[in-house]
């Protein structure tokens, strides 16, 4: 399967129901060249895919731990934010769903 390019500028715009279910592959690869996007810098830092967590991936930018999380489908845009945010976005999950 080929892997779609990533828009920024439109990135999680469409709101139609899609059927193509990207592998981790893929979904990383899609991750990463947002990620090259944001960052504006062909010299990327390495990502550390989660081996549970399969679209959970680490790397440090500047000197910060950074989480960057892949989506399993090409009209959702990738998410970038620190390991603070990405710790009280996960608080507020569990606890919305408890």
């Amino acid at each position: 399967m080929s892997t779609p390019p990533v828009d920024s500028e439109n990135c999680g715009e469409s709101h139609m129901e899609t059927t193509t279910r990207l592998n981790d592959e893929e979904a990383h690869d899609i991750a990463v060249r947002h990620l090259a996007d944001l960052l504006g810098s062909t010299a990327l830092p390495d990502v550390a895919w989660d081996v549970d967590h399969h679209l959970q991936g680490h790397l440090d930018v500047a000197g910060h731990h950074m989480v960057l999380i892949a989506t399993r489908t090409p009209d959702r845009c990738p998410l970038l934010m620190t390991d603070e945010d990405w710790d009280s976005l996960r608080r507020s999950h569990c606890t919305a769903a408890a």
